[in-house]
C-alpha cells in the first residue's frame, strides 16, 4: 500500500512517505461516533461527528401489539449463545422480533414463537416503540438504539464488538453478557434491563443529549473535510 501511494504521489509531484502513518500526521482526525461510545475512551483531541449508519433494510416490520413488552433482537447465525438465547426469547411474555441474517434453518418449535426474519428490516420504522434491543454490538445498531432512547442487551464476540459493549455499559445503558451465556444468565440479564428503571434513564438520557442527529449529517462533514484536504493538497503542489 505504501508503494502504491509513493507511486501517485511521486506522479503528480508529492512528497514520499517513509511509513504508512505519515500520509495521516497533517490531515484531520475525524472520528465517526459519539464520543460516550469511542471503543477507546474519549479523545481530548478527537472530531467527533456522530455515527455512519444505514436505516435501509430489504423488509419492513412492524409491533403487533401496544401491550406487551417488545424486543428487537438483531443477531448472527455463529454468534455464541444464539441458541440459548432463542429459547429465552421464546419463553418470556413479549413480541420479539428477530432479524438474523444468514440463518439457514431455525428449530421448529422456536419458529412457532418467534417472528424471524433472514433479511434486514428497517429500522427507523419501529426500533423507537422497542422496550429492549439485543445485538452482538454492532456500532451502527448501538447507536441506532441509544439514539431512540433504548437500552441495549449485547453478545460480542470480536474485540471490537467488545469495546464497544464495554462503552454501552459504562453508559449505563445496557448489559453486556460475557463467555457465560447459559439460559439463565441470559434471563437474569434480560429481566434486569427491564425491569430496572436507570439502564432506561441511561438510554433516555443518551437521546437527548444527541436529539436531532441524522446519520448523514456526519457522512456530509466527512466528505467535506476530504474536500478541503484534497484542496489544500492541491495548493501545496500546484495541482490545482
Amino acid at each position: 500500500m505504501l508503494n502504491a501511494i509513493n507511486a501517485v504521489s511521486h506522479h503528480f509531484q508529492g512528497p514520499l512517505f517513509k511509513q504508512f502513518a505519515d500520509v495521516f500526521k497533517t490531515q484531520a482526525t475525524i472520528l465517526a461516533t459519539f464520543p460516550e461510545l469511542d471503543h477507546y475512551g474519549v479523545r481530548e483531541h478527537g472530531d467527533y461527528v456522530g455515527p455512519i449508519f444505514s436505516y435501509i433494510g430489504s423488509l419492513s416490520a412492524s409491533w403487533q401489539t401496544e401491550t406487551k413488552t417488545k424486543i428487537f433482537a438483531y443477531l448472527r447465525p455463529d454468534m455464541p449463545g444464539l441458541q440459548a438465547l432463542l429459547k429465552v426469547l421464546a419463553a418470556i411474555d413479549a413480541e420479539v422480533i428477530c432479524v438474523i441474517p444468514g440463518l439457514a434453518r431455525l428449530n421448529r418449535e422456536l419458529a412457532k414463537k418467534l417472528r424471524v426474519y433472514t433479511q434486514p428490516v428497517l429500522l427507523n420504522s419501529f426500533i423507537v416503540k422497542a422496550n429492549l434491543v439485543i445485538s452482538y454490538a454492532g456500532s451502527g445498531l448501538s447507536a441506532n438504539a441509544l439514539l431512540a432512547g433504548v437500552p441495549l442487551l449485547l453478545l460480542p464476540y470480536t474485540i471490537e464488538q467488545y469495546l464497544q459493549a464495554r462503552r454501552v455499559e459504562q453508559l449505563g445503558a445496557g448489559l453486556m453478557l460475557r463467555q457465560e451465556r447459559s439460559e439463565s444468565v441470559i434471563k437474569q440479564s434480560l429481566d434486569r434491563i427491564i425491569s430496572e428503571p436507570h439502564f432506561h434513564k441511561a438510554a433516555s438520557d443518551f437521546a437527548a443529549r444527541h436529539v436531532g442527529f441524522h446519520p448523514m449529517q456526519a457522512a456530509n462533514y466527512v466528505v467535506k473535510a476530504i474536500e478541503a484536504i484534497i484542496q489544500r493538497q492541491s495548493i501545496k503542489y500546484g495541482l490545482n
